[in-house]
């Protein structure tokens, strides 16, 4: 490696803007002292090489490190989802990160750290707080020497040592004067590093725009400089108007053109005369461009750049265009702005924010509709360089951005406030700076109202008073540019679809295909009676009962601070209507699409209204009862969850028509209304008897003279797991089998292989416990060729195990530590919470279904998967589920504190590296820095009690690959290099015998 090369070829690099015999000061950060007598750990090499230096001196600095174990300095508390802006409850803090006593390191002329490299991958950004550190320390340390007032600075040099580099969002890649292999030499631009050092940590705060302090004076003059001279390593600059701009990029198609009309108007009319500049593609055609430089765009043409993760023909499938921003050069700085925005208040001194700078978005994320950007040639092409590797959660630009740009500045969320309305009044605040129009866009809709109003998944987006703004600036424009604002005839018929449709959907609507033409129908039908079922609608402004408050993200499980409880769905008052035979509904279709599940609580209390009736109307005795039908009207259908394809007996247009399995309808009934508590798995009141019986029951004979159906049981339960696509969890497979076989379970085992599975493993597998059935792996349709999660969507064939009524799927990295049997009584879907209203699919219950499958393979194609694989794809099909106890499938996931198994976990879902894929001496994830939440050796002990319980025949397909072996010692030298891990696990002595007998 270079750092054991005596000449340091970086050091000769720098020795020579010296003068010859200048005493060079190096200050060591996060590097072995090189006074101390061992030189052996990650900055040997480089004190080996200072120590026979003439004229160099160097100093260790000292700070208290940020360790991975403090709760109190996690990622999450630097960049919190929301923070008080408005100063309502006190003026927002940051969390305090540690730094040097920069009188004890000044006049510095080096400064030489290792950098670490926290929990990034190249499919992510690094997101660590000990990695920020160390850039911060650096960058204070060099402004601290380099900074001699605003006008005189010395010039200092920043060397890196690390395979990733320092925070490109500290130290720009304009300043890079070399990079070889581990090493990175900065020479920084001083006015531009000693604003980073002086903005807040982390999005905890919001960086004022102005100066307000003395030593904050650098804010009025900030890269309003020129170099004057450079004499004796000090440099002299003065003041020099420096070229800004707002910025707004057009590709694809024109439907934006008149965006970005009224965007530049309402720029103009704040009195803003910076220069517009709107980057533009050859979709934008001769006559749009002339309206668009008419007003007041100076438009340059680009070539679009596709979004690596989308999907082709999807509407981000050419987002990564707005990167072209970080070629205009000519710019020291602009703002973007997207052109579904509309500025309301002047916003130029946002310029003298750095990059990159923008409004929070969501979790610790921010919203690229609007940023402070700083072009940049070399970090154009870091991003071209990236965007391959980077992976977007949303496949757009916002999501790569996010990775790119993990520590960013948060500007007012004024700046960019987001049309999206969860709940209350839907009024522009006062002091807005700019409205984003979310939703369909206020020129694609009539003047008159709000059409985010016509459609009911779009209601959050709706505002009048936002719509009302839009079109007094419009009214602003010149007659022949409000002509580029005209409706095409596909967006008028588009509209008039919408607004028939809202009409439809109303109960008082008197369509005939509507619930009023029923109504007409039923009227003139003799032998019937129809009942009008009354009950408080929930409404979607009902700040308490949103779907989040159904579906949290926790619950206090252990009840230690009381009881956990569901917000109330109001129900009608069922002694008002038994003895029905049919139910009608209009069932709300929600705020759901093609893409997304629906998520509408609404939609849910007609379901459960429905449900309800039916059973209270049919249910006899546990073993007999009436006949109900039910029939849904609408587009959408039912919630899938509670009326099953299986009870369907006709589906015709828009009416939907069920014969409902009283059985199962009553279980889901007397279910928790969401994941806001649990569902107790054993009957505990004489109501909930049923429990015993549930889903046991095949018919015996159908008794037409009183319309009754009786049942006799007879259970068929299964485990079931997948293997597919190659055998690295043959392993697993095999001693989660026999965990399951220890905890005293009989259930039959079912494997689900696809031809990756060898004649041997095959063996094996049934030798451990597993029948096995041959599969067609199924291809996740939004996964990229060659990613983990290609053939993910394999799993959906665990819906084609018709033999049995109900199987737990577990996925073959988990061990079964206590007897699960009795969660067999769950209802289809039960699994346990992963994060936000979302559940793991490590473990479920499910219940196999011919029609099922089919409409999961053709809503597969459809539903869109937030992580491209099986379990995101569930979540938008089984929106409605049911919770079991998180110890059920304990995720082996720490974010702080002790990394131990609580006593009583059923099963241990083995995130990170597997236990089969280490030494047994230690978990190999505490060599991984981005894997350290993933460790824990009491887990990993567990594990191996089971493998050692396992016939040594089973044994062998837990041995090593001797590339598994290599990479085992690649991590521990690694992690001794360059880990500095305080747990230390690479020091242990490794003695499994699996290390010299490589199974390949």
């Amino acid at each position: 490696m270079e750092s054991e090369n005596p000449s340091l070829y970086w050091f000769d690099i720098i020795a020579n803007k010296f003068e010859k015999g200048t005493k060079i000061k190096i200050g060591l950060v996060n590097i072995d002292d090189c006074t101390s007598s061992n030189i052996t750990g990650s900055g040997g090499g480089v004190c080996k090489v200072l120590r026979g230096l003439a004229n160099t001196e160097t100093v260790a600095v000292k700070f208290d490190r940020i360790m991975t174990e403090d709760e109190n300095r996690t990622w999450k508390e630097f960049f919190p989802e929301w923070i008080d802006e408005d100063k309502k409850w006190g003026t927002p803090k940051c969390p305090e990160i540690p730094m040097p006593r920069f009188e004890d390191y000044r006049r510095l002329d080096v400064v030489v750290a290792r950098v670490p490299c926290g929990n990034g991958t190249e499919k992510e950004g690094i997101r660590d707080v000990f990695r920020l550190q160390v850039n911060l320390v650096v960058a204070n340390l060099a402004v601290e020497s380099g900074w001699v007032s605003p006008d005189i600075r010395r010039n200092v040099y920043v060397v890196f040592i690390g395979s990733c580099g320092p925070m490109v969002e500290i130290f720009r890649c304009d300043d890079l004067v070399m990079h070889r292999g581990d090493y990175w030499v900065y020479k920084p631009e001083m006015m531009r590093l000693k604003q980073r050092v002086l903005m807040p940590v982390g999005t905890c705060q919001i960086a004022p725009p102005f100066a307000k302090t003395g030593k904050e004076g650098w804010r009025d003059y900030v890269f309003r400089s020129s170099i004057l001279q450079n004499v004796n390593n000090v440099t002299i600059r003065r003041r020099s108007i420096y070229a800004i701009a707002y910025v707004t990029v057009l590709h694809s198609s024109e439907s934006y053109v008149c965006g970005a009309i009224s965007l530049a108007q309402s720029i103009r009319l704040t009195g803003s005369t910076i220069d517009l500049i709107l980057l533009a593609d050859d979709s934008i055609s001769f006559n749009s461009t002339l309206a668009l430089r008419a007003a007041g765009w100076k438009v340059l043409r680009i070539q679009r750049i596709r979004s690596p993760f989308s999907r082709k023909g999807s509407y981000n499938e050419w987002n990564y265009s707005k990167l072209r921003i970080w070629q205009l050069t000519q710019y020291e700085k602009v703002i973007f702005i997207d052109a579904d925005l509309l500025v309301l208040r002047n916003i130029d001194h946002f310029f003298t924010y750095p990059e990159l700078s923008a409004s929070a978005n969501n979790k610790f994320l921010f919203n690229s509709g609007v940023m402070v950007v700083e072009p940049s040639a070399c970090l154009f092409e870091d991003l071209m360089v990236k965007s391959f590797k980077l992976e977007s959660y949303n496949g757009g630009d916002q999501g790569f951005l996010n990775e790119y740009f993990t520590w960013w500045h948060r500007m007012p969320a004024k700046l960019n406030f987001l049309k999206n309305f969860e709940r209350g009044e839907r009024e522009i605040p006062d002091g807005v700076f700019a409205v984003h129009y979310l939703g369909l866009k206020p020129w694609m809709c009539y003047r008159d109202y709000d059409c985010n109003w016509d459609w009911l998944h779009h209601h959050r987006f709706s505002s009048d008073s936002a719509h009302k703004k839009w079109w007094q600036v419009h009214d602003t424009l010149p007659v022949e540019l409000q002509r580029f604002c005209g409706l095409t005839k596909k967006m008028d018929e588009k509209l008039k679809f919408r607004r028939e449709r809202a009409k439809d959907d109303d109960f008082a609507s008197t369509s005939s295909t509507g619930p009023g033409g029923v109504c007409k129908v039923l009227r003139g039908l003799a032998n019937t009676e129809t009942v009008t079922v009354k009950f408080d609608r929930i409404m979607p402004d009902d700040g308490n009962r949103t779907w989040k408050e159904f579906f949290p993200e926790w619950i206090d499980e252990d009840k230690k601070w009381g009881t956990p409880r569901c917000p109330e769905i109001p129900m009608p008052r069922f002694e008002d209507y038994r003895g029905l035979d049919v139910v009608v509904a209009r069932v709300p279709c929600g705020n759901g699409t093609e893409k997304e599940g629906i998520r509408d609580v609404f939609r849910l209390q007609v379901n459960l209204v429905v449900a309800n009736l039916a059973v209270e109307s049919s249910w006899v005795n546990p073993d007999i009862h009436r006949n109900v039908y039910v029939v849904f009207i609408g587009y959408c259908g039912p919630m899938v969850e509670i009326f099953r394809c299986d009870d369907l007996m006709m589906h015709r247009g828009k009416y939907w028509v069920y014969k409902p399995d009283m059985s199962r309808l009553k279980q889901k009934v007397l279910m928790p209304l969401g994941t806001c508590q649990i569902a107790p798995p054993f009957a505990k009141t004489g109501k909930e008897r049923w429990r015993n019986f549930i889903m046991s029951h095949s018919k015996l004979q159908f008794l037409n003279n009183n319309n009754a159906t009786i049942f006799l049981p007879r259970p068929r339960y299964a485990y079931a797991t997948i293997l597919h696509s190659s055998e690295s969890y043959i392993c697993g497979a095999i001693s989660l089998a026999q965990s399951i076989r220890l905890t005293g379970s009989t259930k039959d085992l079912i494997l689900l292989a696809d031809d990756s599975i060898s004649f041997n493993s095959t063996l094996a597998l049934r030798a451990a416990g597993w029948k096995i059935k041959r599969i067609h792996r199924i291809r996740s349709p939004f996964s990229r060729k060659g990613t983990y999660n290609e053939w993910n969507y394999s799993k959906l064939r665990i819906w084609q195990l018709f033999e049995y009524e109900k199987v737990i799927f577990i996925d073959a990295d988990l061990l079964v530590l206590r007897n699960i049997d009795h969660f067999f009584t769950y209802p289809e879907l039960s699994a346990s919470a992963n994060n936000k209203f979302l559940f793991n699919s490590g473990v479920m219950v499910v219940e196999p279904s011919a029609c099922l499958f089919e409409d999961l393979m053709l809503k597969s194609f459809k539903l869109e998967s937030y992580n491209n694989g099986d379990q995101g794809f569930l979540n938008e099909y089984f929106t409605w589920w049911h919770r079991m106890p998180a110890k059920l499938n304990f995720l082996k996931n720490f974010e702080h504190g002790k990394h131990e198994i609580p006593d009583n976990v059923f099963a241990v879902h083995y995130l990170g590296l597997k236990p089969w894929m280490c030494y047994r001496d230690y978990d190999c994830n505490w060599d991984l820095l981005h894997h350290h939440r993933f460790s824990s050796d009491s887990a990993h002990r567990k594990w191996w009690q089971v493998y050692d319980s396992m016939p040594l025949e089973l044994q062998t397909y837990c041995g090593l690959t001797r590339k598994m072996g290599e990479k085992l010692k690649l991590l521990r030298e690694r992690a001794r290099n360059y880990g500095d891990f305080p747990d230390g696990h690479w020091k242990i002595e490794v003695k499994d015998p699996r290390q010299y007998h490589y199974v390949d």
